[in-house]
């Protein structure tokens, strides 16, 4: 599965596909000028033995836990809970304490579970934000582990408030200039960027508000399961084909492998041209004084 992979991270981020673009809202910090967009993973869940299920005997297990937003975006893996044996007739582990999240686009959670150190895979899906207990009473049938990426590729378009207006986006270097010494609190707007997924604002907010925005996110993961297929359409499926013949030619190193690669390119390419929309650009014209940089002062 790791070739399949590869060529679906490939496709997925060399083009603003408009079908990896998702909504993303976060609850800032107060206090703070510089804010991560990206859901901060869960704490540890509490666990213990009962009777009852069919866990293996002696076994050393853990339980995490993830986010998962309304869109199928998924956190990043949580904090593992302490170990726990199941032994005798005490074949189940009870999950309590499970955490929820303050995210309003967070709408489910999901539990994985690891058996003596090896992957966490996934036990259960909980479809809610609420309930904080479960129980697993048997081993994990699932292939499908934690992400352990950024779903944040690229930011599209301006932040926004949902209650009030739109940031407006200017340079870090003109945020300073303009705004010199400690930024002042209240509700933000103006941003920069910092990165794929860190911003800064001004004013820094003055309370725990909801900052909206759209992004480009990474494919997700396949497994080797029936359950597990790609997100992408079936149109790029011939792309797909042909990039994993090509890795397979290079990792192989079979001749022809230039000319497999070629062809992946060339049919990545005619997807671009008959499905990609050209990167929308917000053309604005202001009237302002400037300084040498072209910054207005």
């Amino acid at each position: 599965m790791g070739w399949m992979n590869d060529v679906i991270t490939d496709i997925g981020t060399r083009h603003d596909w408009d079908f990896f673009r998702v909504k993303g809202q976060k609850v800032l910090v107060a206090g703070n000028e510089e804010q991560s967009l990206i859901i901060g993973p869960p704490g540890a869940p509490s666990v213990a033995t009962s009777s009852g299920g069919s866990l293996t005997d002696n076994s050393v297990y853990k339980v995490l836990i993830t986010f998962v937003e309304s869109s199928g975006v998924e956190s990043a893996a949580g904090t593992a809970s302490s170990s726990v044996t199941p032994s005798g007739s005490d074949l189940q582990i009870d999950v309590t304490s499970i955490p929820t999240s303050t995210e309003p686009l967070v709408t489910k959670r999901k539990v994985y579970l690891q058996k003596d150190g090896g992957a966490f895979l996934l036990s259960t899906t909980i479809d809610d934000n609420t309930t904080t207990s479960t129980t697993i009473s048997a081993d994990s049938s699932s292939l499908v582990e934690p992400p352990d990426y950024n779903p944040i590729r690229v930011i599209d378009g301006e932040l926004f408030l949902e209650s009030s207006s739109q940031l407006e986006f200017r340079d870090v270097d003109q945020l300073r200039l303009l705004f010199q010494g400690s930024f002042s609190s209240g509700t933000p707007s103006f941003w920069s960027s910092l990165g794929g997924d860190r911003v800064l604002l001004y004013p820094k907010p003055s309370s725990a508000i909801i900052l909206s925005f759209y992004y480009y996110r990474v494919p997700k993961r396949i497994y080797a399961s029936t359950d597990s297929v790609p997100d992408l359409p079936i149109w790029l499926k011939p792309v797909i084909r042909a990039g994993v013949i090509s890795r397979g030619y290079e990792y192989r190193d079979r001749d022809g492998q230039e000319s497999k690669l070629s062809n992946y390119e060339q049919l990545l390419s005619d997807a671009f041209s008959r499905h990609g929309d050209s990167k929308r650009v917000k053309l604005r014209v202001r009237d302002v004084v400037g300084d040498a940089d072209g910054w207005e002062t």
